[in-house]
């Protein structure tokens, strides 16, 4: 007889794309719905103009969680003035 081991999940052992950003971690601030287009390629991506925020779906933040930047975003202010 054979002996199966059933192992626990872990995070990253299932990875489902976040339906309202498709995983590109910000959405429109005017259209919440949509991803932004400042850091989504996808086809329904937002370029409405308004500004990106973190997706609420996906990239909460709080005082002690800072939200996840776009992937390629660089850094150009921080919190002793212009870094570049």
């Amino acid at each position: 007889m054979k002996r199966v081991v059933i192992l626990p999940l872990r995070e990253n052992d299932i990875k489902m794309a976040c339906k309202v950003c498709g995983d590109a971690r910000w959405v429109c601030e005017d259209h919440k719905d949509k991803p932004w287009g400042g850091a989504s390629d996808r086809g329904d991506a937002c370029h409405c103009g308004g500004a990106g925020m973190p997706c609420p779906g996906c990239n909460l933040s709080d005082r002690e969680r800072k939200p996840k930047m776009p992937r390629g975003y660089t850094k150009i202010f921080g919190r002793d003035g212009w870094v570049n």
